[in-house]
């Protein structure tokens, strides 16, 4: 993430390498928000910054009662979660990007350094 961070200044390797947002976009700077008890903030940055607690309760309690094999209904609920990820993308893409941050472009992405090198040498 630093090397990341240093390099096109995203922690987002995603973004970092593509130049676009990802699902999880906005993540980091929810919980930031949240840790600083600015909900509207965190909200604005992911709207489902609150489901990871979840998330992680779910599993933590899925390796303490069943290490070795896994329930229908913990798939079932990871299948939801991730439904419910991809359905606010698809919706935060169609209506903030790119215009919104964190849902925003990012031109110094390796993606993007390598577009700009290769249009200059067909300019040549």
């Amino acid at each position: 993430m630093a090397l990341c961070q240093w390099a096109t200044g995203s922690v987002c390797v995603f973004r970092a390498t593509v130049g676009l947002p990802c699902p999880g976009c906005g993540m980091t700077r929810a919980w930031l928000a949240a840790l600083q008890l600015d909900w509207a903030a965190a909200w604005r940055m992911h709207p489902l910054f609150w489901m990871i607690p979840l998330l992680a309760a779910l599993w933590a309690f899925k390796w303490l009662r069943w290490r070795k094999t896994t329930p229908r209904w913990f798939r079932a609920t990871l299948v939801a979660f991730c439904a419910v990820f991809l359905a606010v993308f698809a919706l935060r893409m169609a209506l903030l990007f790119p215009h919104t941050a964190p849902l925003q472009v990012n031109p110094e992405s390796f993606a993007w350094r390598i577009a700009r090198g290769l249009a200059a040498l067909l300019k040549k």
